[in-house]
């Protein structure tokens, strides 16, 4: 399918890329950069595909494991190109293409371990189809080359590491240069390089013999802009004053299995909080366990049963979340007896919660992982039902990483698998038949797809209105060398509707994630009138027709907050029951949005 028109807000401002002429500093040019966790990620991608990879480097002899990424972007999306080091030290160069072949070349007969640095340097020579390898000048190693398309470069790279989850394949040495260039270099002119003499055109030289630290990268490299991503930080921006908050807990799947006395960390948190933060709603957004085991869904329902009667909440089931358990685990609960309708009455699935805070009504619609046709025809008569109401749309799989509606092309999209009936909707699907098409959706929220950021993307539905789609999924780090670290992802919404500041909180670690992730976003078409009443006198506890329950007005204590049980609107096909709600993180600027 054809990608849609999106505007996305870039986690880095783009720069012009300009080509540069600096030689690669010498083998002997002693100290380079280290690395962590810390992420250096280019504000751009490249302008070409590199067919000549050079660096400098020094990796310890003890280094057995893997020493690390010189230059990559595994981990942004299913097309990559890492420039490593593997075991042993043996250099790697590792692609995937457009149809996802892996190509995957390792010179086993090279070592780049020991003390002193090494010049280093791999050639793709489409000409001659072989792929060379260079230690201080001299030929090293040969292999079969490859071809590399466009889109293994359209995310941008990250010097010292890639873009998976926790940058868990940080350089374990030290880094003194890395040079590309898009043509391969002749090999008079890899010895040049490594004797410090050659001189050339790349696509981006650094020098990082300076050491360690954003401004090095920054202060060499005319023509590029190196942003540094702090992986856990302590001192976020200060909060500018809000009317209220939504709390998102996204995955927490890696925590349920790996780590289940750590769950407690997130629902304390939030409990905690709900009074300080001004918490309006928790959103849950699937993928509560990885396994579908009772003693996960055990742990879950203790930790999620924390928030009855203590703030409003909604739950989606994810893909790792069977039908069966998941209904089990919520159908007969305070929980489900606490939300405004549901679709079935024997399923809490797909379900509606009514509520309101800071002087807005909001519909909270949550849905099936991959929702149906059936399903989706059902939401939207729920959303015209309530057309006075702010809607948001909640749903296990809808944003990718890369800022644009999760289709058949990108990483585990919707299927059959994942469902236990009926055919399936990816996130391009769901925005055409759905998300775009009624005045009163402002929100989406998802998970699924792991991402160390949160992402947010703004597009204009076919009445003008901007939709803020948010994508927050924590397992990569839960996962990673950092984790656990049980992420809640908080939303503060300002009195007058136009600002929303994000925060990315590790309730683990006591400490903030991604330095990328605290920010701030604009919220077009989101207004809020500060006169509105709060709608807490509203059919507190009117009974919901069909489904022979009540559900009680909840209010949290110093946020106008109310969770309301209207009758049932004709045409809804709504039972009293759950729902589930996810909400992240960042992205606004239109750019046309590609197809992987």
């Amino acid at each position: 399918m054809k990608k849609r028109t999106v505007r996305l807000l870039s986690i880095a401002a783009a720069l012009c890329l300009a080509s540069v002429l600096l030689p690669a500093p010498s083998a002997a040019s002693g100290a380079g950069m280290t690395f962590t966790e810390d992420r250096y990620t280019l504000s751009s991608p490249l302008p070409a595909i590199p067919h000549t990879f050079e660096c400098t480097l020094t990796l310890p002899a003890s280094q057995s494991a893997r020493g690390g990424v010189i230059i990559g972007n595994y981990g942004g999306l299913p097309q990559c190109l890492n420039f490593e080091i593997h075991k042993n030290g043996k250099p790697r160069l590792y692609y995937v293409d457009d149809g996802k072949t892996v190509f995957d070349r390792i010179f086993d007969g090279v070592d780049v371990r020991g003390n002193s640095p090494v010049h280093l340097a791999i050639v793709n020579d489409p000409a001659s189809g072989r792929l060379t390898c260079y230690i201080n000048g001299a030929k090293a190693g040969e292999l079969e080359g490859f071809t590399v398309s466009e889109k293994a470069i359209v995310m941008a790279p990250a010097v010292g590491g890639d873009l998976r989850s926790g940058n868990a394949q940080y350089f374990k040495g030290t880094i003194g240069s890395v040079t590309l260039y898009s043509e391969a270099r002749t090999p008079a002119e890899i010895a040049a390089d490594a004797a410090g003499t050659g001189s050339g055109d790349p696509l981006l030289s650094f020098d990082l013999s300076g050491g360690t630290g954003k401004d090095e990268i920054a202060a060499r490299n005319s023509g590029y802009s190196v942003r540094k991503t702090v992986a856990l930080v302590t001192d976020p921006p200060e909060l500018e004053e809000y009317a209220f908050s939504f709390a998102l807990v996204g995955d927490t799947q890696k925590i349920t299995l790996n780590y289940p006395t750590q769950l407690s960390k997130i629902y304390d948190w939030i409990v905690g909080n709900i009074e300080k933060e001004k918490i309006a709603c928790v959103i849950g957004l699937g993928d509560i366990t990885d396994k579908n085991t009772a003693e996960e869904w055990k742990v879950a329902k203790e930790q999620i049963f924390k928030l009855n009667g203590k703030v409003p909440y909604s739950l989606v089931r994810g893909n790792h979340d069977k039908s069966a358990e998941f209904n089990s685990a919520f159908l007969e609960s305070e929980y489900a007896s606490s939300l405004s309708g549901r679709m079935a009455r024997s399923s809490v699935e797909n379900a509606y919660l009514l509520f309101s805070a800071g002087g807005v009504d909001f519909l909270l619609v949550c849905l099936d992982y991959g929702a149906s046709d059936s399903e989706l025809k059902w939401a939207g008569s729920v959303i015209s039902s309530y057309p006075e109401r702010k809607a948001i749309i909640t749903t296990h799989c809808y944003l990718f990483r890369d800022g644009t509606t999760l289709d058949a092309g990108d990483v585990y999209p919707p299927n059959e698998s994942g469902r236990d009936t009926g055919s399936s909707n990816n996130g391009d699907q769901m925005w055409e038949k759905l998300v775009s098409v009624y005045p009163n959706v402002f929100l989406v929220l998802s998970g699924h797809d792991p991402c160390d950021d949160v992402v947010v993307t703004q597009t204009e539905g076919k009445n003008g209105n901007v939709v803020t789609q948010i994508l927050t999924d924590p397992q990569g780090v839960d996962a990673s060398s950092i984790g656990p670290a049980g992420i809640v992802t908080m939303l503060y919404f300002s009195a007058d509707g136009s600002r929303m500041q994000i925060r990315n909180y590790s309730t683990i670690k006591k400490a903030y994630y991604m330095s990328s992730s605290q920010r701030t976003v604009g919220m077009p078409g989101f207004g809020i009138s500060t006169d509105a009443e709060t709608g807490a006198e509203e059919s507190a506890e009117q009974e919901v027709t069909g489904a022979g329950e009540a559900v009680s007005s909840t209010s949290v204590q110093t946020v106008p907050v109310t969770t309301e049980t209207p009758e049932e609107k004709k045409g809804c096909g709504s039972f009293a029951a759950p729902a589930f709600a996810a909400v992240l993180g960042i992205i606004p600027a239109f750019v046309r949005k590609k197809h992987f």
